[in-house]
């Protein structure tokens, strides 16, 4: 079936996606903080990046423009989401 039955699947993901991560020199962090960015980090290894920054720009998008009828042109709006980062 190719189903791992043992923890080293497990024990390996853990170290790469948290380990890796927030066990840095000097890092502290809130239980808020870390699941943020793990949940980020979950996103990048998964390559699902793309398909969540498309998700956040229509829900900003739609959060920041309501009720003012209009929708900016997404090449003008995508350029100033860019050079926000």
């Amino acid at each position: 079936m190719g189903i791992p039955i043992g923890s080293g699947v497990i024990e390996g993901t853990c170290k790469n996606l948290i380990n890796d991560r927030m066990e840095r020199s000097g890092m502290r962090w809130s239980p808020d903080g870390a699941e943020a960015i793990l949940n980020l980090r979950s996103l990048d290894l998964t390559d699902l990046w793309n398909d969540f920054r498309a998700f956040r720009t229509q829900r900003d998008k739609k959060a920041h423009y309501a009720g003012q009828g209009i929708i900016p042109n997404q090449a003008v709006y995508q350029h100033y989401v860019d050079n926000a980062a």
